[in-house]
């Protein structure tokens, strides 16, 4: 608990004032940006954003789908269903299953979403994927240099 409602001892704002405190991936990811030099970072962000942007406008015009999600999701509806793995042929190039049946399994809740909503939860998943992986990563290296 904090000595004073808003400011922690450090004359930090104290998250508990206010009732709710981040995840600690989260808090570990604010902290490492806090502490970053700040040249540094603002280049790797804007490097970053400039190369999704690049490729989101690339994967547009090449009309590229997420045919493998496609075969992910009728291998799951294969296991929801009881229906023969192996002699699944999804989309107009005749994919086969090629995953192990353990795997068809866990591909089985994607069945149960329509594709778009599949792909913006797989987009998702990767961003707080690459969160964490970040955060992993600032917490272990430490402070860079100055």
């Amino acid at each position: 608990m904090c000595d004073e409602p808003r400011r922690g001892r450090e004359g930090r704002r104290c998250p508990r004032a206010h009732g709710v405190l981040p995840p600690a991936p989260l808090r570990a990811a604010l902290r490492a940006l806090r502490e970053a030099p700040r040249r540094q970072t603002l280049i790797a962000f804007w490097a970053g954003l400039g190369s999704l942007l690049l490729y989101a406008v690339v994967r547009h015009l090449a009309q590229v789908s997420m045919i493998d999600m496609v075969v992910y999701r009728a291998e799951g509806a294969a296991v929801a269903h009881g229906h023969d793995l192996y002699d699944l042929r999804v989309t107009s190039y005749s994919l086969p299953a090629t995953y192990p049946p353990f795997a068809a399994m866990l591909f089985t809740p994607t069945a149960w979403l329509p594709v778009p909503a599949a792909t913006a939860v797989t987009c998702a998943n990767l961003v707080l994927l690459g969160v964490f992986g970040y955060s992993r990563h600032c917490s272990r290296a430490g402070p860079g240099p100055p």
